[in-house]
């Protein structure tokens, strides 16, 4: 019984950055079947789609953390006048990572256009570990032709980098 347990305290601290690691990958794959998603439906409904953080599901608002809602946007005001117009809400509160978004211009919110690219808009979602352990950061970069790609440790050294070739960091 003692062995056993001894091997249960060895094995949980690697199960737990598994765990850890596990985590920021679903969260950056979920987010980006939400931006996959998005670009798709402006380009399948033919006007711009905008992506916003929501904490109601109906409004912008609030953390990207919180949740996020995808909505027709064809008089680009950022506003679903409509409930028809709103198109998914992503509850990311499930999520333990923090979500910021940083982009040229520095607007809070991601539009689409009916071609698939943004509007005007190239950044990244950078997805941050409650822990703050660095080797789980993760990152999604978006070009302004609407492309999303997942940022990669390129160098070995277990941490993904940026555009810019530098460690991503929150």
């Amino acid at each position: 019984m003692a062995i056993v347990a001894i091997m249960i305290r060895i094995a949980l601290p690697g199960l737990d950055d598994l765990l850890a690691r596990q985590r920021s990958d679903t969260a950056a794959r979920q987010l980006h079947r939400v931006l996959v998603m998005a670009r798709s439906a402006a380009i399948t409904h033919g006007e711009m789609v905008t992506l916003c953080p929501s904490t109601d599901a109906r409004q912008c608002g609030g953390t990207w953390s919180q949740g996020m809602i995808l909505f027709l946007d064809g008089d680009a005001d950022r506003q679903a006048n409509e409930p028809g117009q709103i198109l998914s809400y992503v509850d990311m509160g499930g999520s333990e990572a923090r979500i910021s978004w940083r982009a040229f211009p520095n607007r809070q919110y991601l539009q689409f256009l009916p071609v698939g690219s943004t509007n005007n808009q190239n950044g990244n979602f950078t997805l941050c570990p409650r822990s703050g352990d660095p080797t789980n950061v993760r990152q999604l970069i978006v070009s302004r032709t609407g492309r999303v790609r997942h940022a990669r440790d390129t160098d070995g050294d277990g941490f993904v980098e940026n555009s810019r070739g530098k460690p991503a960091s929150c």
